[in-house]
């Protein structure tokens, strides 16, 4: 027994498990400048039609791109075929808080939520070349900056900040066309279906300067999407 009274195989144990959280990890993540590793991607511009940031270039894209957003909004492709963009990012922190109901402290942790990180901790990752610690994070780096994106609660402008906000009451849900449940999948049957709606922004690079803004929709009768969990 210890001075704390606890036997000495669970204090081991307690210990082993606080090093493999991804806290430490997160410690040791939140320290990057990965600058280097990303110069030597390959760089595929916001004009190129293999961008993989599909679907977000829709989003009322602003026509004057500065050196830096075009920079924000590339996809960069490592030499072992990782890929770095924005979208997939934004992607997995909704799938984040529908999972949890709160906003990632930040992208490592929206990633290790996802199943997409093999366990790994602080010692370990420290000890990763540049260029492997680029292709363990992946998307959650940002590419303007080299280090990790931080935050996804951006309602003000800040230069280069993410917004990803629920749109709760009324004016959220939005009836669209969804297959039925039990329909053939190659040609489903379609019918109206409540959707909820999420307000996707991103900032440029001067003040007040929205770079993309447009919505995405999940399903309102999700019973496992505890966003929109109201509190007992």
């Amino acid at each position: 027994m210890n001075s704390k009274g606890l036997p000495a195989w669970l204090l081991v144990l307690i210990l082993s498990l606080l090093v493999l959280s991804p806290g430490n990890l997160h410690a040791a993540a939140n320290k990057l400048k990965l600058s280097k590793a990303l110069a030597v991607c390959q760089a595929i511009d916001v004009d190129d039609p293999t961008n993989a940031n599909d679907w977000l270039l829709e989003k009322n894209l602003a026509p004057d791109l500065s050196d830096s957003e075009r920079k924000l909004l590339s996809e960069y492709r490592t030499p072992g075929g990782r890929k770095i963009y924005l979208e997939r990012i934004i992607t997995y922190t909704r799938i984040y808080m529908s999972k949890h109901g709160s906003y990632p402290e930040n992208a490592i942790e929206a990633f290790t939520s996802a199943g997409l990180m093999p366990v790994m901790n602080d010692t370990e990752f420290s000890a990763l070349s540049e260029m492997e610690q680029l292709e363990y994070c992946e998307a959650a780096v940002n590419p303007l900056t080299g280090d990790l994106h931080q935050s996804f609660d951006n309602e003000e402008w800040v230069p280069f900040g993410i917004l990803l906000k629920p749109i709760r009451g009324s004016a959220g849900i939005k009836m669209m066309p969804r297959p039925v449940a039990g329909t053939n999948p190659t040609s489903p049957e379609m019918s109206m279906q409540p959707m909820r709606t999420w307000l996707i922004r991103v900032y440029g690079e001067l003040p007040g300067k929205v770079l993309l803004e447009g919505e995405i929709w999940t399903d309102a009768n999700d019973p496992q999407d505890l966003w929109w969990k109201e509190p007992t």
